[in-house]
């Protein structure tokens, strides 16, 4: 008689079960007494070697990053994230999720999250040993190439996790003053309860099919809001308690709204670099010849900016709030401007470290030297001549794993729009997002949002910059 799975040594036994689904495994588990002892969570062994059949060794994700940035490499257990990917990526693959669903979404974020955050963004040090060299656009993550698999079917699941309120299904059908809420007013209730989780995994998504449907100019409602932003954020998307950490209601919303707006300025002739391969760094190679240029500042970007009419953007913010009431007029119905499509050429430049206007008020990680450039912007209208000025300062942001960009345009000579972004991917990764504002800040000043693309990631049809309208910005 042969002998039983249970029987064989376990060296190989563990071999055999670590290439089953977890959820085989674990069914493995239940035939015997001796078999559920075998597949405790204690066999981290197993339970390493059936995660690295599925996922990227979350050490070469942890290899990329700074000091700073928190791993959790010191309570890494194998079968608890296993476990904890295996349950997210059954609530992606649902269209109809079930209560237990619903009632782990803050999880499942969290746990996507961790994929995203741990994807291997550039060979490991032992195939760089063999040999392989590091390319841009590197597509090799396991991790990345499941979540793009089952979004490309369906995006269903991923958009729950990131929009739909898990903490209560039933909402009151009236505001604080006991009158009947509208459409708006209860989708932006909504909206304030969901977490920073999901705003993050929304930013380095990326636009969804919601947003381009009934979610469409939601965002306006804070990228317009002069209310979040002031000094002691630089006007930036970052907290306003003076941490450093980066607002990702108000980040979230200035990727949405000039993401919308990016297909108009480019005319269907180029495709930004979004989505989740583009949300972890080294999507760009370093410079071999510029070699203190971590950030990937030199060459050029491409991007663009959006503005209200001034009257929309002054009612919107001076309407009821002036006497504490919440405010009811929607922006998603007035008319928004999407500037030109931009050339931004950008190269070191220490000279200007010491001008005044770039100084920050946001606190920043150092564990990369902050790197300041100076370079000149155009755009598509007369791309041979260039417009404006440009310089600025890059700098990693609190906690290791964002990249914060000040970028202040000069025009005829005088400073005058300043946009503060930041990268949400990370180091050399995708889009830098953000909010421009004029340089004085003057009161009821307008504000909008912008983003700039590495022209290398665009994927381009035409060598001819598409045109739009323009503030020189």
């Amino acid at each position: 008689m042969a002998p039983s799975l249970i029987e064989l040594p376990q060296e190989v036994l563990g071999n055999i079960l670590s290439f089953l689904l977890p959820s085989d495994i674990v069914s493995f588990g239940r035939s015997c007494r001796r078999a559920i002892n075998f597949i405790g969570s204690s066999n981290q062994l197993l339970w390493r070697d059936a995660f690295l059949h599925i996922y990227d060794h979350p050490e070469d994700a942890w290899a990329t990053y700074t000091q700073s940035y928190e791993t959790g490499r010191s309570s890494w257990d194998w079968h608890r994230e296993l476990m904890s990917r295996s349950l997210a990526i059954k609530a992606l693959r649902q269209r109809w999720p079930q209560q237990a669903d619903k009632d782990n979404y803050e999880q499942h974020v969290d746990t996507i999250l961790s994929i995203i955050d741990t994807a291997k963004s550039q060979p490991s040090s032992a195939e760089l040993a063999r040999g392989r060299l590091p390319q841009a656009d590197d597509r090799s993550s396991r991790n990345l190439q499941l979540l793009a698999s089952i979004l490309l079917e369906d995006e269903t699941g991923l958009e729950r996790l990131m929009f739909d309120d898990a903490t209560s299904s039933a909402r009151t059908m009236s505001d604080d003053f006991g009158r009947p809420r509208t459409r708006a007013m209860t989708s932006a209730t909504k909206d304030r309860n969901r977490s920073d989780g999901a705003r993050r995994l929304h930013t380095l998504y990326g636009l969804s099919r919601r947003d381009k449907a009934d979610r469409k100019h939601f965002h306006r409602r804070y990228v317009y809001d002069w209310q979040l932003s002031n000094a002691a954020t630089d006007y930036g998307p970052y907290s306003r308690d003076g941490s450093g950490q980066i607002n990702w209601t108000l980040l979230e919303a200035a990727m949405a709204c000039i993401s919308l707006n990016f297909g108009e300025a480019v005319d269907g002739q180029l495709t930004p670099p979004e989505g989740l391969f583009y949300s972890i760094p080294n999507r760009t190679l370093r410079s071999s010849t510029i070699t203190d240029d971590w950030a990937g500042v030199t060459g050029i970007w491409l991007g663009t900016y959006a503005f209200l009419d001034y009257s929309s953007l002054l009612a919107f913010n001076a309407g009821l709030v002036d006497f504490g009431i919440t405010r009811s007029f929607d922006l998603r119905d007035e008319p928004e401007v999407c500037g030109d499509l931009l050339l931004m050429e950008l190269k070191l430049d220490d000279s200007v470290r010491a001008n005044p206007v770039l100084k920050t008020n946001v606190p920043i990680c150092n564990d990369l030297p902050p790197l300041y450039f100076k370079g000149s912007s155009r755009g598509s209208e007369y791309p041979s001549i260039p417009i404006t000025t440009i310089k600025g300062f890059v700098a990693l942001a609190v906690g290791g794993r964002e990249v914060k960009w000040k970028i202040i345009v000069e025009y005829n000579g005088v400073d005058q729009w300043q946009l503060e972004g930041v990268q949400p991917g990370g180091v050399r990764s995708g889009g830098i997002f953000g909010v421009w504002s004029n340089v004085e800040h003057e009161p009821n000043s307008p504000v909008g949002p912008f983003c700039y693309f590495p022209q290398e990631l665009c994927k381009t049809t035409s060598i001819v910059l598409a045109g739009g309208s323009s503030m020189n910005m």
